[in-house]
């Protein structure tokens, strides 16, 4: 459903302005203050180039997350750009509960404001705040990775994109610990010219993947290799790496060039699918060595989500990215009925993980395998529908001479 909006009429300044700011007002607005008179401030947090402001609407009482560049960056085209092509890709984004929506944009005093939803997390609203305090334990390290994935997936979903900067900081978690992905601000559409894919312009060097510190054409796997640190960071408590870290950008930069150069992270890679993380499931290891890997790494986020879903249905969450079960049986028939049924499978399997008393969700799962041409296992699922549910076969009149034939 789309927020209904009217643009909001302007003044030359801001509501409550202290005489300081008379000399400078195109300064930070201030806690308490209002933007165009409607938005009340009750938080600021800076970056390097940019501000959020958390903001109240007092006419919805809606909270708002607003981002904006910095004054001074006001005149340096470039920077000034790239935060409009930010905003510009982020509200092209369909709404996704994986994904921190953008709703859209003021201008104030000559500058573009980017209003965007309001994630409140309470006392840990990134999963770097979570990471604070150790490790997050397997499964809830299985369950923020999923929607991480379902969250990458969608956003790929019109042609393959490099979001270019996951890291914890970047991915917000709310007070139903439910994850989405923020600031797209060095995403892009993956374009092939002549044959070739483009340079990366930037990034956090310890989510970074080894093409990136060669300076080679970069495409999807980019946010893969990023998933894969971030999964193991989750998992441990620390990066994959077998030094500390300078906080230094250009040191850290030299560190991490030297260790790709030495195949470091191949190495560390092969360590994984063969020993695992200690504590962990072995599998885990198999996922990660296929995340990190430099040359054989997993080509997008479709495939983590399926190996995910294979390996470890069992910690995945069931209303993941905040749908219901009832959505997500919608969900599966809504594919069942456009011959998507790979999918609707996909969305069963999990619901079946966690009620495998349904009988009819046996039932739909059994339409679905049938569709697909998959016979024995149709015929043992609506067995097992039919078991915990006769009534079905009185809804269904279908079901007893279908069950009889696969009985002969």
């Amino acid at each position: 459903m789309q927020d209904e909006y009217q643009p909001t009429s302007q003044s030359d300044s801001l509501p409550g302005e202290p005489p300081e700011w008379a000399e400078y007002r195109r300064g930070f607005p201030l806690l308490g203050q209002k933007l165009l008179d409607r938005y009340e401030i009750f938080q600021v947090r800076e970056g390097g180039f940019g501000v959020v402001f958390g903001v109240t609407d007092l006419k919805t009482n809606r909270e708002y997350a607003v981002k904006t560049y910095k004054p001074e960056f006001a005149n340096k085209h470039l920077s000034v750009e790239q935060f409009k092509a930010e905003a510009a890709f982020w509200l092209n984004l369909e709404p996704h509960p994986n994904i921190v929506r953008a709703y859209f944009v003021e201008v104030i005093q000559g500058q573009p404001y980017l209003f965007m939803e309001y994630v409140n997390g309470g006392s840990a609203t990134s999963l770097r705040d979570w990471l604070r305090y150790g490790p997050l334990g397997e499964s809830q390290a299985i369950h923020f990775a999923y929607q991480l994935c379902l969250g990458m997936e969608f956003a790929n979903r019109a042609g393959e994109i490099a979001h270019g900067d996951l890291k914890p900081e970047n991915l917000l978690i709310d007070r139903h610990d439910v994850l989405k992905i923020a600031d797209f601000g060095l995403a892009h559409r993956i374009e092939v010219k002549d044959g070739k894919y483009a340079r990366a312009e930037a990034s956090t060097w310890a989510y970074a993947p080894p093409e990136r510190f060669a300076n080679q054409p970069v495409d999807g796997r980019w946010d893969i290799f990023a998933f894969g640190v971030i999964f193991y960071e989750m998992l441990t408590g620390k990066l994959p790496y077998l030094f500390e870290l300078s906080h230094d950008p250009h040191v850290q930069f030299k560190q991490l060039s030297d260790f790709h150069e030495r195949e470091g992270m191949r190495e560390l890679s092969k360590a994984l699918y063969y020993d695992g993380i200690p504590g962990c499931d072995q599998d885990l290891g198999v996922l990660l060595n296929s995340c990190l890997h430099d040359l054989d790494r997993t080509r997008d986020f479709k495939d983590v989500r399926q190996m995910m879903e294979w390996r470890f249905a069992r910690d995945l969450p069931v209303a993941s990215a905040a749908l219901s079960f009832t959505d997500l049986c919608r969900q599966a028939n809504s594919y069942s009925k456009i011959g998507r049924y790979s999918q609707a499978l996909s969305i069963l399997n999990r619901l079946l993980v966690h009620y495998p008393e349904d009988g009819r969700l046996w039932l739909e799962a059994g339409v679905n395998l049938l569709a697909v041409g998959n016979k024995s296992s149709a015929h043992q699922c609506l067995k097992r529908a039919m078991r915990l549910n006769p009534q079905l076969v009185e809804e269904q009149p279908w079901l007893k001479p279908l069950l009889k034939d696969g009985a002969e």
